[in-house]
């Protein structure tokens, strides 16, 4: 009975902390989208994001290795690690390209 209660507090308090970081990497990857003016708290959860990532990567590798149901908490706070930051990315470095190119121009020009 006592090793019932053992683990039944160990899953407990374990899918917990899987909704509490899967939690804080959603407001990780939604501070990309708010601008700091508007919500600066969200700036401090952005600058985790990689840290958050790692945790959550973490976490479902546990939960598999556990066979928890839980393992479905920390593979969908991982959606937008994965799939929805990389448009975001794509649209920086061709930004960055046009930047570079634009300074090569005002370089040659004088």
């Amino acid at each position: 009975m006592v090793q019932k209660r053992h683990g039944l507090l160990l899953g407990i308090v374990s899918t917990a902390i899987m909704l509490l970081c899967g939690g804080v990497l959603w407001l990780s990857w939604f501070s990309m989208y708010i601008h700091p003016e508007k919500a600066w708290g969200l700036t401090l959860f952005g600058l985790l994001f990689p840290l958050l990532v790692l945790l959550n990567i973490l976490m479902l590798i546990w939960a598999i290795a556990l066979r928890s149901r839980s393992a479905v908490i920390p593979l969908l706070a991982l959606i937008p690690a994965f799939f929805l930051t990389e448009k975001k990315e794509k649209k920086f470095c061709q930004m960055r390209i046009i930047f570079f190119m634009l300074i090569q121009r005002i370089i040659l020009m004088e």
